[in-house]
């Protein structure tokens, strides 16, 4: 469907260090400040009328906004960023020395950038918490790959929230009473598509119309999920933001095989908000498989 250059950075602690929960934000914050520093030509205050706004690196990998053109992106005022951040575990702690490392994974064409994305990355260290916690020691650059084989389709398959989902539904996010299946499926199959729309190579053909009714059609079982309360700093707004979302598990049974392929690939890709922060990350745990079947790639 896609395919990801993954950016490791090792880095050490200078001082003992406490990471919060789900540092993501705390890094997308500082890796967005090295990157306009590192690319910016015009020392501007902001990107509005900036005029190689449409060729910069920056807003192109951080204020991605949909092609001006007639696909279905057009009535979308912003589009889904090329990029994730994969922090160190929750609650992690580093004493003075330590080393640890963090992965930032480019999606799709946002691959090109990844030289200025990996030394902006590596500069955004120092600034990562308290200034000066942090030394970045040296960071590793993969090549291009694509996302692992579609597995065989089974009857059933457990889905574990690795990180809180965000799933904003009419206007609100969900607790776990307010939490069904199809719902979850269209806002992954609309950040999927869209990311191949705007970073891939083609877009893909899908009726998502259909794809909706079968995702309804699918049956939630086992279903443990509580409510992870989380909030965020914004410098720009000067105030704690909640991002707070879903974990814990649900199981799903039925004809998963049109589904499958997309279920799969967002093990890679995340769903729900606050993705390029690390939420959103889940894995699928096939139960009674179903043997010899396999699904398509949605490519």
């Amino acid at each position: 469907m896609l395919n990801l250059t993954h950016i490791d950075l090792r880095f050490r602690a200078t001082r003992a260090v406490q990471f919060p929960e789900y540092s993501g934000s705390a890094w997308r914050g500082a890796f967005g400040h090295a990157l306009r520093r590192a690319v910016c030509i015009t020392g501007k205050a902001d990107c509005d009328g900036c005029p190689v706004r449409e060729s910069c690196t920056y807003t192109e990998i951080f204020e991605t906004r949909p092609p001006k053109d007639e696909s279905f992106l057009s009535r979308y005022t912003d589009a889904p960023h090329p990029y994730l951040i994969v922090t160190p575990a929750p609650q992690a702690a580093l004493v003075a020395g330590q080393t640890a490392a963090i992965r930032l994974s480019l999606i799709g064409r946002g691959a090109r950038h990844a030289r200025v994305v990996a030394e902006a990355l590596s500069r955004a260290v120092a600034q990562v918490g308290e200034p000066g916690n942090l030394q970045a020691l040296d960071f590793e650059l993969h090549p291009q790959t694509q996302l692992p084989p579609v597995g065989a389709v089974p009857a059933a398959a457990r889905v574990v929230l690795e990180s809180p989902l965000r799933l904003r539904v009419q206007d609100r996010y969900w607790k776990p009473d307010d939490f069904s299946f199809a719902p979850f499926f269209s806002t992954l199959l609309r950040r999927l598509t869209q990311l191949c729309a705007v970073h891939g190579q083609i877009q893909p053909q899908v009726d998502a119309r259909a794809m909706i009714e079968a995702a309804r059609r699918i049956e939630l079982c086992a279903v443990e999920l509580n409510w992870q309360p989380l909030a965020r700093y914004s410098s720009r707004q000067h105030r704690r933001i909640p991002m707070g979302g879903l974990l814990g598990s649900f199981g799903i049974r039925g004809e998963l095989a049109a589904l499958w392929p997309w279920l799969w690939a967002g093990q890679y890709l995340h769903v729900g908000k606050g993705t390029v922060m690390g939420l959103g990350r889940y894995r699928i745990e096939s139960l009674t498989p179903v043997t010899g079947a396999s699904a398509d790639s949605p490519s």
